[in-house]
């Protein structure tokens, strides 16, 4: 799905956002869209769920109405979380906090 040339998902940078806010304000508007397209084409019990370890994307997805979890928190809910978690990079949240960009 190409969001920077539909009308309803095309988001124009702010003046003073960095170009990583941009983007992931971007995501957040897209993932959004979609979810209402899906809930409006007959599946009213569908949601989209945006993972990522950004732990401001994800607050303010959250505050937008979206799931959103870290990669981390999303297989841990999963029945296999054992099995799958040793193969998750070992990022944990205090990494997390060091690979946060610059918000300036």
């Amino acid at each position: 799905f190409s969001n920077e040339h539909h009308k309803d998902t095309h988001v124009e940078r702010k003046p003073e956002e960095s170009s990583n806010d941009r983007n992931d304000r971007a995501i957040r508007t897209v993932a959004k869209w979609y979810m209402q397209h899906l809930q409006a084409s007959q599946k009213p019990d569908t949601y989209v769920l945006l993972l990522t370890n950004d732990k401001d994307n994800r607050d303010l997805a959250r505050a937008d109405g979206l799931e959103a979890y870290s990669v981390r928190d999303y297989v841990k809910s999963l029945s296999s979380s054992a099995t799958l978690l040793d193969r998750l990079a070992g990022l944990d949240e205090s990494m997390e906090e060091e690979m946060q960009p610059d918000k300036k």
